[in-house]
């Protein structure tokens, strides 16, 4: 097509490629996770995203990662309510008692806050063990029901007493670590009332049979029939309807600030810096 057929049409003599091919994108790396963006004038990558979220993911792949399996969800809610909903740093014990009751996480020990301007790192440290050659140990189950089958509840130490891991990095990307349940979210708004969420599970490459097994059967913690993410799908969808509806309201938690870093769960700061963040790009006043 390029020079015609039969000396017949064709592009001009003047025709370069070079002014017509894809354009570029700009690619950088932090350990084995991969950033592309069409915008050249973008800040560098560890720049944007910040001391703590870069060390953090620097840490998770500090071993070969390889792919476990991937999941799409369709939640029926405006996509930002889903950023919120992976924020806020309290309703995780309120809501999901499957992870404490059944022994996936919990007690805490210690729990941290980072925030880099619109983004948001959350984590949460078990109590030491006292046996640092028990990379086995997990919390038991307790209470009134236990599980039949407790393989679920199986895992194994690879993050040292890290228990909690959600790296939230605005606008919509997530990367958490519940215990042994690893995986990269997209957040892909496709309606105001609807966002798809795409599931990419990892683990270790050279990790064991046992271990590779323990992510397969911790990823049911999450996705479409998630043992926690039913009760986030159910509370966000029943959130949308009301705001749907017109039912509005307001309550400050926390303070109206937005604080760097901080050692507790009870603030909304994390989901005011996205909001922040939002407000700044979509150029709407901040009051």
């Amino acid at each position: 097509m390029e020079q015609g057929m039969q000396n017949k049409g064709g592009y001009p003599d003047n025709f370069s490629k070079d002014c017509h091919g894809l354009k570029t994108l700009r690619v950088e790396t932090v350990g084995d996770v991969i950033f592309a963006t069409f915008d050249s004038q973008a800040p560098p990558l560890r720049e944007y995203l910040g001391t703590a979220i870069v060390e953090r993911i620097e840490t998770i792949c500090q071993r070969p990662l390889r792919i476990v399996g991937y999941q799409r969800q369709t939640v029926p809610c405006n996509w930002k309510l889903f950023v919120e909903n992976n924020r806020d740093t309290y309703h995780g014990p309120q809501l999901h008692s499957f992870v404490g009751q059944f022994g996936i996480a919990m007690p805490v020990d210690r729990v941290s806050v980072n925030i880099h301007d619109a983004h948001a790192l959350l984590s949460s440290w078990l109590p030491p063990s006292g046996d640092k050659d028990d990379k086995n140990a997990y919390p038991a189950q307790k209470g009134k029901y236990e599980l039949e089958d407790p393989s679920i509840a199986e895992g194994f130490k690879v993050l040292g007493d890290l228990q909690l891991s959600v790296i939230s990095i605005f606008p919509g990307s997530l990367f958490t670590c519940i215990r042994n349940s690893w995986s990269c979210r997209r957040i892909i708004p496709t309606s105001p009332g609807s966002t798809d969420i795409e599931y990419t599970w990892f683990g270790y490459d050279d990790e064991s049979d046992f271990e590779h097994e323990c992510r397969k059967k911790q990823s049911n913690l999450l996705g479409p029939a998630g043992y926690i993410a039913l009760e986030d799908a159910e509370v966000l969808t029943m959130t949308q309807n009301a705001i749907s509806r017109g039912d509005t309201s307001y309550i400050e938690f926390g303070g109206a600030g937005i604080e760097s870093a901080s050692d507790h769960f009870n603030s909304e700061a994390t989901v005011r810096a996205f909001w922040k963040g939002y407000c700044e790009t979509m150029q709407i006043p901040l009051s």
